[in-house]
């Protein structure tokens, strides 16, 4: 059931390898993959009776993500008032060009820098509700893996360690002379 949702939605590159078999959790049918949870949903209708679960939410349950202010849309920033964030530049056309609000959901923080705990290097990164998107800079901009998904479905399933959020200040203005 879940083999045609996962090879139309981007397959390895979006959920990574499967780290489960099918089973039941909660009565609902799920699969575990490296970066997501795969759910099926019987009551609702097509497209929507397998959807990514989650995980982003549950990967960073207990942290306050600070909202930012209304903005207007411009074509390399949105505003999502149902969350109070945004996403922007390459985090932004990753979003739209691989599923956007159906495989990600809305943003759920602002971008922020991490140190990971198995590696303790520093990762830029947004969490939406269903990912957690890195950006990694070893990659020139403008390639097809600058932006990557973050492994959450492993973290979760495995119950790992989770990473450390630094906030990053607002730049502060500097006034014109």
């Amino acid at each position: 059931m879940f083999l045609p949702f996962y090879e139309a939605n981007g397959g390895l590159r979006i959920f990574g390898y499967p780290l489960s078999p099918v089973m039941e959790i909660n009565g609902r049918l799920v699969q575990w993959f490296e970066r997501s949870r795969l759910e099926y949903w019987p009551e609702h209708p097509e497209p929507y009776t397998v959807q990514p679960g989650l995980v982003g939410v549950e990967y960073t349950d207990g942290r306050d993500f600070p909202e930012v202010a209304f903005f207007a849309n411009t074509e390399d920033r949105w505003y999502f008032a149902e969350t109070g964030h945004s996403v922007q530049g390459e985090f932004l056309r990753f979003w739209i060009d691989n599923g956007g609000l159906r495989i990600f959901g809305y943003p759920i923080s602002e971008v922020l820098v991490e140190v990971e705990p198995a590696s303790g290097r520093w990762k830029t990164v947004q969490y939406f509700e269903r990912a957690r998107f890195e950006l990694n800079n070893d990659v020139p901009a403008g390639h097809p893996d600058r932006v990557q998904l973050g492994l959450l479905g492993r973290a979760l399933y495995l119950n790992e360690e989770k990473s450390r959020i630094i906030a990053v200040p607002e730049p502060t203005p500097v006034p014109l002379p």
